[in-house]
């Protein structure tokens, strides 16, 4: 079958700005990558993990969909979180290591690794710094939790809405 046959009288458009909806749901995932990124001036400063859906769960079917997590490498509880979701989904880093870059060559190590992730999402209703942003205004936003199926979450995070 040619591509004229496959396709026929398609024509292309364009992909509006919001035609990319966020995802709602239960998702097995894999890691995908896991790298050190870095900001709009161009300074390493965060780690990166990319989750790729290989099964959905429950909820807005997301195969092949990806979900993007950051950690600011200056923040000790976001790289707290880094560890915690890695040990989740069985990837134990040495944290016991002098520098940054040994830390970080384990990384490779975590790509391939299996979990699951819980997302939902919301519109803000304000920005950062406590502006009201207008109705028509407001964009999704995508957020997502590693978990271990069957783990019992603590009070504190017993309330989280995924």
């Amino acid at each position: 079958m040619s591509i004229r046959d496959l396709l026929g009288d398609f024509k292309p458009t364009t992909n509006a700005e919001d035609s990319f909806d966020p995802l709602k749901g239960k998702y097995e995932v894999v890691i995908d990558k896991l790298e050190v990124g870095k900001n709009k001036d161009g300074v390493f400063d965060r780690y990166k993990m990319t989750l790729k859906v290989t099964k959905t769960i429950s909820g807005d079917k997301g195969d092949n969909r990806l979900f993007f997590k950051t950690y600011m490498k200056d923040n000790a509880e976001k790289v707290k979180d880094l560890i915690c979701d890695l040990f989740t989904m069985g990837v134990n880093l040495n944290t016991a290591v002098d520098t940054d870059e040994d830390f970080e060559a384990q990384f490779s190590f975590a790509v391939g690794a299996k979990g699951h992730v819980s997302a939902y999402h919301f519109k803000p209703e304000k920005d950062m710094q406590g502006n009201v942003i207008p109705e028509g205004d407001r964009k999704p936003v995508q957020i997502s939790k590693v978990y271990k199926p069957g783990e019992k979450a603590d009070k504190a995070t017993a309330d989280l809405p995924f």
